[in-house]
């Protein structure tokens, strides 16, 4: 069974196959913890975000990064809440984990762990947490409660 446990710090000084950031939709440098990767892996981030050109809602794509210790960036893009129901936002966030930790399973990373073995080592920001303005009020069914949920549901497939 695996274990999800949170953690404090700074995401971008950790050494690990890869890291998950919050984007936006169009893959534009953001600010908070997207603006934070972006300024300590280089420009090699955004470069590579803009030959993406974009994702949708729930989605999630990688980039290398950069100068950062890790390997990889796992960009996904959230809802912006209050702009669709509380059911699509949740349904979104949801699909925003599924989506990171799926792709970081295809991640060809050099370690002799793939996949979920993985996964132990994929720190996710604390998605919908800030500027994109989540419901933080609504305890218990909230953004993190949606998190691990969707977690939680990859894990054991």
């Amino acid at each position: 069974m695996a274990t999800i446990r949170a953690i404090r710090g700074d995401i971008t000084s950790l050494a690990v196959g890869a890291i998950v950031n919050a984007a936006n939709r169009s893959l534009q440098p953001g600010s908070g913890v997207d603006g934070a990767i972006r300024a300590a892996g280089g420009p090699e981030i955004t470069a590579e975000t803009e030959a993406v050109g974009g994702i949708e809602t729930g989605n999630a794509v990688a980039t290398t990064a950069g100068r950062l210790q890790a390997e990889w960036v796992i960009h996904t893009a959230g809802p912006i809440w209050g702009s669709v129901t509380e059911a699509d936002a949740d349904s979104q966030l949801s699909s925003c984990y599924r989506s990171s930790l799926e792709l970081a399973g295809e991640l060809d990373h050099p370690s002799p762990h793939r996949g979920v073995a993985e996964l132990e080592q994929l720190p996710h920001e604390a998605r919908e947490a800030g500027l994109a303005g989540s419901e933080a009020q609504r305890m218990g069914d909230g953004p993190d409660h949606v998190a691990l949920g969707a977690l939680e549901q990859t894990l054991e497939h």
